[in-house]
């Protein structure tokens, strides 16, 4: 048995009182913490967050109610844009926002710009399938063209094409989709 001195006693009772000490105001933070936390009232932080969440969980709700699987409108959505559109104008020419004439003419260019889309690219930048028919169709032509005139023979023609159907096939492979290279 060790005998201690007045000294070593003091500094023990003095480190147990300065851990329960310690103990207490860290439970004490942790209450605190859990009743700020629960106390009800505004809190803007927290609100703020909560309607971002909320507009974005609504703007992804809005878009995906009218698309289809791939993520493009469908068409009965797009008609309903229409149908909202041309109402929307109509209340500005009625409200003496636009006049007849101004409406008529953004009508003209939308459809202009619609039918340039048909024709050229989708939304993403991709070309249409039309345009894309167009461009496999002018290929073939130049080659047959090519070989008519002498500048690739037959089985030169029938190699290229095999080279650029394995390369469809390729980048249909990297990016998922089930080639359609024929």
């Amino acid at each position: 048995m060790a005998i201690h001195s007045g000294n070593e006693k003091t500094a023990s009772r003095i480190r147990t009182k300065a851990g329960t000490i310690t103990t207490v105001l860290l439970l004490a933070g942790v209450v605190t913490a859990a009743v700020v936390s629960a106390t009800p009232g505004p809190r803007p932080e927290v609100e703020e967050n909560e309607r971002s969440k909320a507009a974005e969980h609504a703007k992804g709700a809005e878009h995906a109610k009218g698309a289809d699987r791939d993520g493009k409108p469908s068409k009965a959505d797009m008609e309903a844009r229409k149908a909202a559109f041309l109402d929307d104008l109509d209340a500005k020419v009625e409200a003496g926002e636009l006049t007849q004439a101004e409406a008529d003419e953004t009508i003209a260019r939308m459809q202009a710009r619609f039918a340039e889309h048909a024709k050229g690219a989708d939304r993403d930048g991709k070309p249409s399938k039309a345009d894309m028919e167009a461009r496999k169709a002018a290929f073939l032509d130049d080659l047959d063209a090519k070989v008519e005139a002498g500048e690739l023979t037959k089985v030169e023609a029938d190699e290229v094409i095999a080279r650029m159907q394995a390369r469809f096939a390729e980048h249909a492979k990297q990016i998922d989709r089930p080639s359609k290279a024929a």
